[in-house]
């Protein structure tokens, strides 16, 4: 229900929770939908409650609370210290604009969305048929009626799906600006070397504005 990105799934939990157990129900709307929904919150944020930070600082600190405070926080300073210390060497190694976890979503979604039907609105809106919901993108605004888009700032599988069928000359993501992100290109094999008849092996990649290149022949 927090994760939910759309108000049809976060209504259909929610409904699920208020059956079942309506004490719980009614203290989260006491709380309030934008503190803990994703759907409801009012900007791009985590959206929703969660006690895993405690959690996971109770687990590290587990012997360092036996300490006196003064050396408690000294610990804690440090381990901060070191995060960021292997954090900003993490950053500086990487080759593309984004991070290893947004790399992964970005291939799991476009390698989801291969089988998806993209249909053309306008030049910058399409409707994008997913065999559940679907989603309707607008390239220029940078939204997806699915709100994955707006919500986590990483492309949904629909955005992926309207970057590859419009990969000739498609909108730049970031700036809805009409540009030419992919190649086709033809490798002729040479003569004598292979048999049959050498037509050749024809590549579609697209280079897409999320710092990844896609080979759509491999998908």
């Amino acid at each position: 229900m927090c994760k939910a990105y759309r108000k049809s799934d976060f209504d259909h939990h929610y409904g699920i929770l208020a059956r079942c157990i309506p004490d719980s129900a009614r203290i989260l709307t006491t709380v309030g939908f934008n503190r803990m929904s994703r759907h409801h919150a009012d900007r791009v944020q985590y959206a929703y409650l969660t006690s895993n930070i405690a959690e996971s600082m109770n687990v590290l600190s587990v012997h360092a609370r036996k300490l006196p405070i003064t050396m408690l926080l000294e610990f804690f300073r440090a381990s901060v210290q070191q995060w960021f210390w292997e954090h900003r060497n993490t950053a500086d190694g990487l080759t593309t604009p984004v991070t290893p976890y947004a790399e992964r979503k970005l291939g799991k979604r476009n390698r989801k969305s291969i089988s998806w039907t993209v249909k053309p609105i306008s030049q910058v809106k399409f409707e994008v048929l997913d065999m559940k919901k679907g989603g309707k993108v607008n390239l220029q605004d940078k939204t997806c009626t699915c709100k994955q888009w707006q919500f986590s700032g990483i492309p949904c599988g629909h955005v992926m799906a309207v970057a590859r069928s419009t990969c000739t000359a498609h909108y730049d993501l970031s700036e809805g600006k009409q540009k030419s992100k992919c190649n086709s290109k033809t490798k002729a094999k040479p003569k004598g070397l292979v048999k049959g008849k050498g037509k050749g092996k024809r590549e579609d990649s697209c280079s897409t504005q999320f710092g990844s290149t896609y080979n759509l022949s491999d998908d």
